[in-house]
């Protein structure tokens, strides 16, 4: 027999060698079978059901000792699964395919088909558009998220700005240059995106790790993914503390002096 990866992990632990199982022999019913292979991992079906818990036996094996004895149609093959050699070919693989198989099964004329092909292309297909759309989607939450975001940090900023008009007009009045404000304000804010991003990545994270580990699911965390959500998180902080930046640079150090 030839097993799955899964197969491999609940019978003899995860991260179990695959070379090492090879030789060893499984019983399925009370049929023993040596396994000869073991399948890289594939993850799941179009269905759902996981491609890595299975297990292929020799054909005649299986009618013979292992449904012989419960099925009356002994002769029965439910599903035969074919990989084309390249996409272009899928169409003429199919027609030849369809062609054998009436030959085979007797089917003359105009006669309906007793049997039925399915390109498993197509719900890919739908799958990758759906994964599109749905990246489409999100981002533009993620767009719009930024934006409320960076107006909220300007807003935050601009308030600073009044709060301390005092604190700006002696640094100003003890030496500082516009520059200098301007500099300190936009860390500020970049501080503060920098911050928003941190716990977003990090609030994402725990998130992801607990549906998965409700649902059963694996999941995986691409570093590239942290790196860009930082660095967006940088732009939009510095963007938004452009504009509170420059309103407290322009503060004459006498009117600020005076104010509140």
């Amino acid at each position: 027999m030839v097993i799955g990866r899964r197969v491999v992990d609940e019978l003899f632990g995860a991260g179990h060698p695959a070379e090492a199982v090879i030789g060893r022999t499984l019983r399925i019913k009370a049929v023993p079978f040596v396994v000869i292979g073991v399948l890289s991992s594939k993850g799941q079906h179009m269905g759902g059901s996981d491609a890595d818990d299975a297990a292929f036996v020799p054909l005649a094996a299986a009618r013979t000792r292992l449904f012989g004895s419960t099925s009356r149609r002994v002769g029965r093959i439910h599903t035969i699964l074919m990989k084309a050699a390249s996409e272009g070919n899928l169409v003429r693989v199919q027609a030849e395919t369809r062609a054998l198989l009436r030959q085979r099964l007797g089917v003359i004329g105009d006669a309906e088909d007793r049997f039925t092909i399915r390109d498993l292309t197509e719900p890919i297909v739908a799958r990758r558009e759906a994964g599109r759309t749905m990246s489409r989607a999100l981002s533009a939450f993620a767009v719009i998220g930024l934006v409320v975001g960076g107006i909220g940090i300007a807003n935050v900023m601009l308030a600073t700005v009044i709060e301390r008009t005092r604190e700006i007009g002696l640094r100003m009045a003890v030496g500082a240059r516009a520059r200098d404000v301007m500099l300190h304000f936009l860390v500020e804010a970049l501080l503060l995106a920098v911050i928003g991003g941190l716990a977003g990545v990090v609030l994402g994270a725990v998130v992801a790790e607990t549906v998965a580990w409700r649902l059963g699911w694996d999941v995986g965390h691409d570093p590239r993914s942290v790196v860009t959500a930082f660095a967006l998180a940088a732009i939009v902080g510095i963007l938004s503390g452009v504009y509170p930046a420059i309103r407290a640079a322009a503060l004459q150090p006498v009117d600020a002096l005076r104010h509140g």
